[in-house]
Formats: C-alpha cells, sequence, structure tokens
C-alpha cells in the first residue's frame, strides 16, 4: 500500500510538472495575461501529507506582493505514516498501526522574497485530530520555493526544521516513543512517553492560482 501510494504521488508530481510546459522566469511577465498580475488567491493540495494519511486542501490568500496566509483542512484516511526526514533525528518507534479517521486543521504565514514565484520563508503550523486515540500538534520554520506557468498550474515546495507534540487520548496511541510507555510503571504514566520532538517537515504541494 505504502509503495503503491508513494509511486503515485511521484507521478502525479512529475506529469504535472509535464504538463505544465512552458516556465516563467518571474511573475511580472503576467502583467498583459489574463490578470496574472492581479491574482490573489492560489488553491493547494499537499501530496506529502498523502503519504502521511491526510488528504489535505488548503487555500493561500495573498495581501500583498511579499506577505500571505494560507489556511487548510484535511481529513485522516485511516492510516499513518511519519515524515522520513524525521528519521534523520529522532528514531523513536509509534504505535499508530492501524488509526481510526480523523481531521486535520494548518495554518501558514509566508514572506515572499520577490513576490510569489520566487523563493520564501514561511511559519506553518498543523493539529491533527484522531477522536478517542490522538492530536498533533506542530509548528516549524521552513524556507520554500513556489514555481507558477503559464497555465496557472503551480508547485509549492518546502522543508523545514520545527517541533511536534503529541497526547494520546487513549494511554496507547502515540506517534513517536511509544516505547518508553512500555518501559514504565502505570504510576508513572503521566511523565511517559516524551511528548515533544523535533521534527524536519517537508511539503510538496500542487495547486492552481485563481
Amino acid at each position: 500500500m505504502k509503495t503503491l501510494l508513494t509511486a503515485f504521488l511521484y507521478i502525479l508530481l512529475f506529469s504535472s510538472v509535464a504538463f505544465a510546459q512552458k516556465k516563467t522566469s518571474g511573475i511580472d511577465q503576467y502583467l498583459d495575461d489574463g490578470g496574472f498580475s492581479n491574482a490573489k488567491l492560489l488553491g493547494k493540495v499537499n501530496l506529502t501529507s498523502i503519504y502521511q494519511g491526510d488528504l489535505h486542501l488548503s487555500m493561500e490568500y495573498l495581501v500583498s506582493k511579499e506577505f500571505s496566509v494560507e489556511a487548510g483542512a484535511g481529513v485522516l484516511l485511516g492510516y499513518y505514516n511519519d515524515d522520513p526526514l524525521n528519521n534523520f533525528i529522532d528514531t523513536g518507534d509509534d504505535s499508530l498501526k492501524n488509526p481510526k479517521m480523523g481531521f486535520s486543521l494548518s495554518a501558514v504565514l509566508k514572506y515572499y522574497k520577490d513576490g510569489m514565484d520566487f523563493f520564501y520563508i514561511s511559519i506553518p503550523g498543523r493539529a491533527r485530530f484522531i477522536p478517542g486515540q490522538i492530536q498533533l500538534y506542530e509548528v516549524s520554520f521552513a524556507p520554500g520555493k513556489q514555481w507558477v506557468w503559464d497555465n496557472r498550474l503551480l508547485l509549492d515546495v518546502s522543508i523545514g526544521l520545527g517541533i511536534q507534540h503529541q497526547k494520546s487520548m487513549d494511554s496507547k496511541s502515540y506517534a513517536f516513543h511509544a516505547e518508553e510507555r512500555m518501559s514504565h510503571s502505570e504510576s508513572s504514566y503521566e511523565s511517559f512517553p516524551t511528548k515533544n520532538r523535533l521534527i524536519i517537515p517537508i511539503a510538496i504541494k500542487l495547486g492552481y492560482l485563481f
């Protein structure tokens, strides 16, 4: 299942890039092309979150040429995969082998160096809720790059460093360091397992400029 899903995401990503064809050198080239320069809204789907079990959609609003805000919501699909880059700083195991379905919320603040078709720095936050099992909260600092093509398709890639907090609702479901729960007595549960950890989140999003 994981192999098929990963293959599907790669096919979708590279197909969209190939379909986009001609890349512009900057958003200023849109000044006389269908109102691109006046566009304020970008719709996106997060491919990496699908790998993690979160079908997440978001909308980004350009407050100005330099600043934007993005908000999203998703459906947790009943499976869980940790971000693969987290293994570089955290090898703790998890007990979310068969999670229930749930939902997620996200928000991102962005600063673009030279318009939305260029490098940016961002502060993304996300919360995931699996009723009766676990709640996950994370916030990070993430630089990235966004490409916008003539046909209004876009690709948004970022990588960051942040912190994640977990709150088990059933005292047995954990996203990381589940082994600590097994090595301590019931009386000491409130302190274990570790509730916070460093993360290296990566986001690959496909979208459309409205």
